[in-house]
């Protein structure tokens, strides 16, 4: 994990400036502190108390929201996909990498990688790059023998995901990269 230390309060913070109401994009199976229900709660009571009527302000209540944190980055892309949005545009726009290349290209072996992937893998996006789901599998490789244990953490919902990917991930590879890769070598690794 690549964790920076009390991220969304500071975020929190720049955007009080600009509004009242605060949207943090945590998801399902998010467990740092700082994307839970209780930060919330907490960053929007501290922060409203910083507001409160002074010399320098009339007063805000200010307000943190987390109205994604029921879903998993499948079912919200699966949401932008039913309101109209491209497949394409969300996947080449759309990044959080931990460990981007000197280009700033993704990884595609740590886990934001891997949960971008299966949110777009469970929604039907065809991979041509056989590179991406090779980093995919491997990452996912490392991470079952701890969800098969149920010591993973991440919530039912995304461990599900996880597993049905791992299965889904050697149907995909073969029947997206029959002609490109052989799908014996890919398991192999």
């Amino acid at each position: 994990d690549k964790i920076i230390p009390l991220r969304n309060l500071f975020f929190a913070m720049v955007a009080s400036y600009y509004g009242d109401e605060i949207c943090l994009g945590a998801t399902y199976g998010d467990r740092v502190l700082d994307k839970s229900p209780e930060f919330a709660q907490q960053a929007s009571a501290l922060l409203s108390y910083l507001y409160q009527p002074q010399h320098w302000t009339e007063g805000r209540e200010i307000k943190l929201t987390l109205p994604y944190k029921g879903n998993t980055k499948a079912e919200l892309l699966k949401m932008y996909l039913n309101a109209g949005g491209d497949m394409e545009t969300a996947f080449h726009e759309s990044f959080s990498c931990y460990a981007p290349d000197a280009q700033g290209r993704e990884c595609w072996h740590c886990k934001p990688c891997a949960r971008k992937a299966v949110a777009f893998l469970l929604n039907g996006y065809q991979f041509t790059d056989s590179s991406i789901l090779y980093g995919v599998k491997d990452y996912l490789d490392d991470i079952m023998p701890q969800i098969k244990a149920g010591v993973y953490g991440r919530g039912e919902k995304e461990e599900a995901e996880l597993l049905t990917d791992l299965v889904a991930s050697g149907a995909l590879i073969h029947n997206y990269m029959r002609d490109q890769a052989d799908i014996e070598e890919i398991f192999r690794r």
